[in-house]
């Protein structure tokens, strides 16, 4: 019997369903993927796992003799030392002394000058942090940070006025792996973000476990600052009163006016970091359906991320002896991102379905990737961007 388009269609958005997205999640977040850390067994077992379910479906892998995997090299970098940061104003006598985890984090993410110290070193307040000429935006226009130490706020101008950027919407100019970025490309020896749980989206404590224990970066990442960091709320306020403002939120109206004047220069007297440095090859993991005729060439692009944090280590104290021990715990990640993994193995379920009942679809081809070392800072998905030939005008998202 004849079956139409939209009941082709209909059966194939069948293959989207919860049964089938919670067998797969549940795999993935199981005990024996312990967390699917980038470079461990579990990233091993999670890669078997995706390339037996996407061979089933038809799919090849794009890269030499066939392959679903791209090695990105990173290198780990362990828990950072950090001493005390003494921060000064050149105008008066205001003089601060601050404390690691307590009022700031600053690490370094080479990973090749894994020990850095700033002395003597001009502090500035840049705003959002953001060059974006699409939205006729720039905090650094009239600044000169090169070689200095800039504050930032988090989020985008978006998150305080609706007629701004994407309003409540927040774009990549918003997340703090641009902000870091964009530093870099200023030239700015340093960087740090002021945290308001409300801006980031976390607490203060998530800042701290994810930027203090050993953590992974792409090796030969280009430039980025010598130290990056963030401070919280109640040392950003106190550093924006001795730049010139009355308070925090007075330094975020004179941000959204994109105005620099008044603003002082601090001083950070001497602050440094150190940590050491042991290279790990991860993949990401890419699936392709081919399209058909003209538009084969053109890719539709699916993504999520396979990776999460794996076994933490956290200390603990025994209530009744007060002796201190160490408890490990499995990140289990079945909701960040073994679910969104679930979903592009369904989705492809689903277009090899239509593809069963439509063998000249889809036209245009269709990718699924799913990167590594997301939870890092994107570092999976920054390295494909940089080294896959792809057109990117021949993407479509998806």
């Amino acid at each position: 019997a004849m079956v139409s388009r939209q009941e082709s269609i209909t059966d194939a958005k069948n293959k989207i369903n919860a049964e089938d997205l919670l067998e797969h999640t549940k795999v993935l977040a199981s005990p024996e993927y312990a967390g699917r850390y980038p470079g461990t067994l579990g990233e091993t077992k999670t890669m078997n796992y995706l390339q037996s379910q996407f061979q089933k479906l038809g799919a090849v892998g794009p890269f030499k003799n066939g392959s679903f995997f791209q090695p990105v090299p990173l290198s780990n970098l362990t828990r950072s030392d950090m001493s005390q940061m003494i921060i000064s104003s050149p105008t008066t006598n205001w003089r601060g002394v601050y404390t690691p985890q307590q009022d700031f984090v600053a690490v370094t993410s080479r990973s090749t000058e894994c020990s850095q110290e700033i002395t003597s070193n001009p502090l500035i307040f840049v705003g959002f942090g953001i060059v974006a000429p699409e939205y006729d935006w720039d905090d650094y226009r009239g600044l000169d940070v090169k070689g200095k130490t800039v504050l930032v706020l988090v989020n985008d101008p978006g998150f305080y006025r609706p007629d701004l950027f994407k309003g409540k919407t927040m774009t990549y100019y918003g997340r703090w792996t641009y902000k870091y970025a964009e530093a870099a490309r200023q030239g700015a020896r340093a960087i740090f973000l002021i945290h308001t749980t409300e801006t980031a989206g976390y607490p203060w404590s998530t800042v701290l476990v994810t930027k203090t224990m050993s953590n992974l970066v792409l090796q030969n990442a280009g430039h980025v600052c010598n130290v990056e960091g963030w401070v919280t709320t109640s040392l950003a306020t106190e550093l924006l009163k001795e730049i010139g403002y009355t308070d925090l939120n007075s330094a975020i109206q004179a941000a959204l006016s994109q105005s620099i004047e008044g603003r002082k220069e601090l001083l950070i007297e001497s602050y440094s970091t150190s940590r050491s440095s042991s290279p790990v090859v991860s993949n990401n993991f890419v699936a392709l359906l081919k399209g058909h005729e003209d538009l084969a060439k053109e890719v539709i692009v699916y993504s999520g991320h396979w990776d999460h944090f794996g076994i933490v280590k956290r200390k603990k104290k025994n209530e009744a002896t007060g002796e201190e021990y160490e408890e490990t715990e499995i990140k289990a990640g079945a909701r960040d991102n073994g679910l969104s993994v679930a979903a592009l193995i369904c989705l492809a379920m689903a277009h090899r379905r239509l593809q069963d009942i439509e063998p000249d679809v889809p036209r245009r081809s269709i990718l699924f990737f799913a990167a590594t070392a997301e939870e890092q800072g994107l570092l999976g998905a920054d390295y494909y961007c940089r080294v896959t030939n792809e057109n990117p005008d021949e993407i479509s998202s998806g």
